[in-house]
């Protein structure tokens, strides 16, 4: 599965649902896992969508660190966020910004698409450089 960014402004088609139809369930993303990461009274607050515009014409995260290589421009900063390691669908790697924002009125808690700060895990993760267990940053960067 992957994040994905719902506009504020949908359109809907003609076509009505069954009651006997399957369905897939869509929901607004959350912060969770209890984490400082997100900041003190983050869980379940409802996570903002954002899209990054450039003029540049290639963006690029990179995981594990926080500065962009020489000659690319920082965009923002964050802590590399997915989903829980043994929930059932398991989500793509986004980067969420260090200073998180969170939707007025949203800590209503669904479990739907979750945001969990990611540790690295040494075995085929190689410490050093990495550390064990330890939040790992990311950077949007452009070029």
């Amino acid at each position: 599965s992957e994040y994905i960014c719902l506009p504020d402004d949908p359109i809907y088609g003609s076509k009505s649902r069954t009651l006997s139809s399957p369905e897939s369930n869509v929901y607004g993303a959350e912060y969770n896992g209890g984490s400082s990461a997100w900041g003190d009274h983050s869980a379940y607050q409802d996570a903002p969508c954002a899209v990054c515009r450039s003029h540049e014409s290639t963006a690029l995260m990179i995981p594990g660190r926080n500065m962009c290589y020489t000659g690319w421009t920082m965009q923002y900063k964050g802590y590399l966020a997915s989903s829980f390691y043994n929930h059932a669908a398991q989500y793509n790697y986004v980067c969420v910004d260090e200073h998180a924002e969170y939707l007025p009125g949203g800590s209503r808690t669904d479990y739907g698409a979750l945001f969990y700060p990611v540790v690295g895990k040494c075995g085929s993760l190689k410490c050093p450089p990495y550390k064990d267990s330890q939040y790992l940053t990311c950077v949007v960067c452009t070029k």
